[in-house]
């Protein structure tokens, strides 16, 4: 059984030879440390940045398979991040201010009971990570009770 075993297994290796002799496409490497340079370039046009929150995540990465025809296949990823075009703040399309407002009047039954104007201003409409916003803000309170400012900073992400 030993001997027979021996001849099959001979057998399997000249196959898998005489096969790779027919096919100088795809070469099997002999053992040992194999390096396989390359490179790419990332398109022109503008991807998104690298980005992980709660509500999505977009990452970059470059994935090598090596493919085997028996056993388990070797994988390798690499990640690599995306940081967008750099943006001055104080160009003049980003500097124009950002005017918001609204008036509204309460009734109270039949009675008016005052009127109650806000307007709120924004000195640039773009800001860097870690700079303060300055709002200015403006509250005509022509009713009779005490109102309270309160602000929210929102972000939106759209995935298309």
């Amino acid at each position: 059984l030993e001997v027979i075993a021996k001849r099959l297994r001979e057998e399997k290796r000249k196959n898998v030879a005489e096969k790779c002799d027919e096919k100088e496409e795809e070469p099997i490497l002999i053992r040992g440390l194999h390096h396989f340079p390359f490179q790419f370039e990332l398109p022109q046009s503008s991807m998104p940045c690298s980005l992980e929150t709660k509500l999505g995540t977009i990452r970059y990465y470059v994935k090598v398979i090596i493919n085997i025809p028996h056993g388990t296949v070797p994988q390798g990823i690499k990640y690599f991040t995306i940081i967008g075009p750099s943006t001055d703040c104080m160009d003049e399309k980003y500097c124009c201010a950002l005017l918001g407002q609204n008036k509204e009047i309460k009734w109270h039954g039949c009675c008016r009971r005052g009127a109650l104007a806000l307007r709120v201003i924004m000195d640039r409409t773009a800001y860097l990570c870690g700079e303060n916003v300055r709002i200015l803000a403006h509250v005509e309170n022509r009713q009779g009770g005490i109102v309270w400012i309160a602000m929210r900073l929102i972000q939106v992400l759209l995935f298309t």
